[in-house]
């Protein structure tokens, strides 16, 4: 990632830049105790749309 960049190698694109969006989940960066705790922090997480653009290198 590069700002709302994604650079991917080897260049699938032929070139192109293509618009990408995609739902995600915004959850704290802190660290979590174990797999159970993550899994209840992005159950609880709203959902958020995620726009950018894709190119290859």
């Amino acid at each position: 990632m590069d700002g709302e960049t994604l650079l991917v190698s080897p260049d699938p694109f032929g070139g192109a830049t293509v618009s990408v969006r995609v739902l995600g989940r915004r959850i704290p960066a802190r660290r979590y105790h174990d797999d159970g705790d993550l899994r209840n922090a992005v159950a609880a997480a709203p959902g958020v749309v995620v726009t950018g653009v894709a190119r290859g290198l």
